[in-house]
């Protein structure tokens, strides 16, 4: 049986894993980490820290949006193989400072919020691996760009 058109399976699976690089999974596997944070407001003053947390905060709206842009063209049928790539490049390095971040607020994993720190560092290795390594996705996006 022929899924799609012949010849064309590369382009098939690249397509068809937009759908796992596009989701907001891809930027929200942390998230409980940082609400956690931004429990902690005091330390997050105390450390001087309120500018890289408020920017962790507007990347994950930005995320949000980019997550919800994929998903509405998705929606509408439109190829997203760019998008979902970039939005999971962006979203591995929001997970992985997100992470950074806890273990200066947080206290890291010796901490009484061990669990959401500890489950997160457990966790990071496959942030990088689900949906393509960073070498595959660069390779969409400037195989993509240089078409432009």
């Amino acid at each position: 049986n022929l899924i799609g058109v012949e010849g064309q399976g590369w382009r098939q699976v690249v397509e068809q894993l937009s759908f796992e690089r596009g989701g907001p999974e891809r930027v929200l596997s942390t998230y409980p980490l940082l609400a956690l944070m931004l429990e902690r407001s005091d330390r997050i003053r105390e450390l001087g820290m309120r500018r890289e947390i408020g920017s962790l905060v507007a990347r994950l709206a930005t995320l949000r949006r980019m997550c919800w842009d994929v998903a509405r063209q998705m929606d509408d049928g439109e190829p997203t193989v760019v998008q979902a790539a970039t939005l999971k490049m962006l979203g591995n390095s929001f997970e992985r400072d997100v992470i950074t971040a806890a273990r200066d607020v947080l206290g890291g994993p010796g901490s009484s919020p061990q669990s959401h720190y500890g489950q997160a560092l457990l966790a990071s290795p496959g942030f990088s691996l689900r949906g393509g390594a960073a070498d595959v996705l660069l390779s969409i996006i400037a195989k993509q760009e240089s078409r432009s």
